[in-house]
């Protein structure tokens, strides 16, 4: 069986932090662009998705509360045109309609792009 050619994708990674108890009213979102080389859209998939999990992490801040950073999901991935990049290409973009008072909703964002 011959081997495919590796492609470059660019993936976006969804993280959420919790401070404490997790029951304060805010909370942050990390979204994080990553290059994944692959075979297959579907094998970066799998691939962002260890790395989104392999890369959760907590620690204690400056007042002594565990802050935990949860992987959620991967946003999105888009092959890459490797042989053709040029300074200044778009690597990933998306676009997302916020509410009639000017704010985004998370919940929103992350099932228009599932």
């Amino acid at each position: 069986m011959s081997r495919q050619k590796l492609k470059w994708f660019v993936t976006c990674l969804v993280y959420r932090s919790s401070v404490g108890n997790g029951a304060q009213d805010g909370f942050s979102v990390e979204l994080s662009l990553r290059a994944i080389r692959a075979e297959s859209e579907e094998a970066a998939r799998e691939k962002a998705l260890l790395l989104g999990k392999e890369e959760e992490v907590s620690y204690k801040n400056y007042l002594g509360e565990t802050v935990c950073w949860k992987f959620i999901c991967v946003l999105d991935i888009q092959e890459l045109p490797s042989d053709k990049l040029t300074e200044g290409d778009e690597l990933w973009g998306a676009t997302f309609r916020a509410q009639s008072d000017g704010k985004l909703s998370l919940k929103e964002i992350l099932s228009s792009r599932r």
